[in-house]
């Protein structure tokens, strides 16, 4: 049976009216025929089907959690997309312009947006603090790579992965440039940090970087990281991982994730950053946890920053 007529009207007003604040916050322009869209619904709701009703409702919160961050983002004169070339970038530019060497130990040496800007990673994860929406799902697209690199940069091990999958997000297309890790986790979920989290980069040809970050929790042995396991490197040169990697396989099945706007988490914190925090944990066994660990400097986590306002997602549907 259709939902009451009342119903519909709210709904079609709260999104004429948010599409009609998304131009002036960067997003995209409302088009016309959204123009007197309340109006025409005051006068004569059309009737609608139940999952009509239901596909509208989802649509809704997704622009208002679309426009709650972007004003958020416009608050601080901030641009709308990261386009720093430099992902996972080992050294911080001074105001000078010289390049100078930093360390986790040392926050001043990270330079100045990483102390100074307001939409900062990692954050303090939590459902009940998050906004809960059915948010389109991405659509990761990964396949078998047998030519990945691995290499300990003296920050993190990191696995190049140039050109072996793609990420679809919000209408943008991100190909998947490479993995690392952090021990322990860089996000928090209520306060807690998980053993492990593992990476995926993500950039646009334009330079607009999303990242997909998996926690890791110890159970069974995961097949599709043995291949990195193996390969962890003795030295700080690149090396070959040696065998192929099923890439979809270090991804949990189920994507729904925790989705906010937030930065590098390491120098030069490049802010814009489109970031998904997977709400199922990747399984590992200890071992293959602890090799990782070993090998990483850990701790190399940044410690949790300030929401400074922004608001959180949480996809509540598979």
């Amino acid at each position: 049976m259709p939902p009451a007529s009342s119903h519909l009207v709210r709904l079609t007003i709260t999104a004429a009216a948010v599409l009609a604040v998304l131009p002036a916050c960067g997003g995209a322009a409302a088009p016309a025929a959204h123009a007197g869209a309340a109006a025409a619904a005051e006068a004569a709701p059309p009737e609608v089907s139940e999952k009509e009703f239901d596909e509208l409702s989802t649509r809704v919160l997704e622009l208002e959690l679309q426009m709650r961050n972007l004003l958020a983002a416009g608050a601080t004169g901030d641009p709308m997309v990261a386009t720093d070339p430099e992902v996972g970038a080992e050294i911080a530019v001074a105001e000078g312009g010289e390049v100078a060497e930093w360390n986790y130990d040392d926050p001043t040496t990270w330079g100045a947006t990483c102390s100074t800007g307001t939409e900062q990673s990692p954050i303090d994860l939590s459902v009940g603090a998050s906004v809960a929406a059915d948010i389109a799902n991405p659509v990761v697209d990964y396949g078998d790579t047998g030519a990945a690199t691995i290499i300990d940069n003296g920050h993190t091990v990191e696995v190049g992965l140039e050109g072996s999958g793609t990420l679809a997000l919000e209408g943008e297309t991100y190909d998947l440039k490479q993995l690392h890790f952090h021990a322990p986790s860089e996000h928090t979920v209520g306060g807690v940090h998980a053993p492990l989290e593992v990476h995926f980069v993500h950039k646009t040809v334009e330079g607009a970087i999303a990242v997909v970050s998996a926690l890791v929790a110890a159970g069974d042995p995961a097949a599709g990281y043995e291949a990195i396991v193996r390969a962890l490197p003795a030295d700080d040169a690149e090396h070959e991982v040696g065998a192929p990697i099923a890439l979809r396989s270090l991804l949990p099945e189920q994507t729904t994730a925790y989705r906010y706007r937030g930065s590098l988490t390491t120098p030069p914190c490049t802010e814009g950053v489109s970031w998904l925090v997977l709400t199922t944990p990747v399984m590992m066994s200890q071992a293959q946890i602890d090799a990782i660990v070993a090998h990483l400097p850990a701790p190399n986590n940044r410690p949790t920053q300030d929401l400074d306002g922004r608001v959180v997602g949480v996809d509540v549907t598979p």
